[in-house]
């Protein structure tokens, strides 16, 4: 069986990698996406992944624009669940346990 797809995108590399490190112990296949443009072509393609983590403001298309696009796309093959999140390491220091432990509830087994 083919595992389900999952989406990072977010423009910082280590915080697409600790919010993409649980879905791929979980056992689904992810993708990385730098910034939003990245993110709306895969979303966008003939087999886009199940379920998308996206970060709120990234380069190109922002999170929500990238939502918006998907809501006006009736002809996207495959409904994708979306998460947007505010920047994970911002001026107001989220911190990585906090960030682990939301992601652990997501993808834990």
């Amino acid at each position: 069986m083919v595992p389900l797809q999952v989406l990072v995108a977010g423009d910082e590399p280590v915080s697409r990698t600790v919010v993409g490190a649980m879905p791929k112990k979980a056992g689904y296949a992810v993708i990385f996406a730098q910034d939003g443009d990245e993110a709306w072509a895969c979303l966008n393609s003939n087999d886009p992944p199940a379920l998308a983590l996206l970060d709120w403001e990234m380069p190109g298309i922002s999170g929500p624009r990238v939502v918006q696009r998907l809501r006006t796309r009736p002809d996207v093959p495959t409904p994708t669940d979306v998460i947007l999140a505010p920047p994970l390491v911002d001026a107001l220091g989220v911190e990585y346990g906090k960030v682990e432990a939301e992601i652990h509830r997501l993808f834990g087994k």
